[in-house]
């Protein structure tokens, strides 16, 4: 018996040995300090899947957080700028006009991580018109939902706080859904 506990052991350090060493080579092999950084002056025009944008298809609602704050923390929450900037370019270049809101309307609070920062991400933040979209998000509450095709809940820590319970997310998600329309959210 204990012959055999004696072997389980031993061939589960070899296995866990092996499987680390395998694992801390692909690790190695990633270079994830050789990849190139965006070029913080990015624009639209530089980005190879807006040159040629699809035919007007029809509208998406982009729906951010309006909550700054991690609770009662000091903490720091917002929308998270990926996750909005690269679904608005993915909307546009296929043919969707995008509107941005958030339960309050207004300048919505932003998480932006530098180290995640990719092409359309600058570009996002050095377009006039999705910036003005940003600066002045439409509140809710005055949401038409039967003129968008869809709507996507933009992730970010924020979104936890005032998206669950919201009236005005479940009135615009049920009146969507029940259109036919597309509920997204990352």
């Amino acid at each position: 018996m204990w012959k055999w506990i004696k072997r389980v052991a031993i061939s589960g350090l070899v296995l866990f040995a092996v499987l680390a060493a395998v694992g801390g080579l692909w690790w190695h092999d990633l270079d994830l300090a050789g990849q190139p950084r965006a070029d913080p002056a990015s624009t639209v025009a530089s980005l190879q899947f807006m040159e040629a944008p699809a035919p007007a298809r029809g509208r998406v609602l982009a729906v951010v957080t309006s909550t700054g704050q991690l609770g009662d923390s000091s903490r720091n929450a917002g929308y998270e700028l990926t996750e909005l900037s690269r679904a608005y370019y993915t909307f546009v270049a296929n043919g969707y006009e995008v509107d941005i809101a958030s339960p309050r309307g207004g300048e919505p609070p932003v998480n932006i991580d530098a180290d995640d920062i990719v092409a359309a991400d600058h570009a996002f933040l050095n377009d006039p018109l999705a910036r003005a979209k940003v600066a002045a998000t439409l509140p809710l509450a005055e949401v038409d939902p039967s003129a968008y095709d869809a709507v996507y809940f933009v992730g970010g820590k924020g979104a936890m706080f005032d998206f669950p319970g919201d009236r005005q997310v479940a009135r615009i998600v049920g009146e969507i859904y029940r259109s036919g329309g597309v509920v997204g959210a990352v």
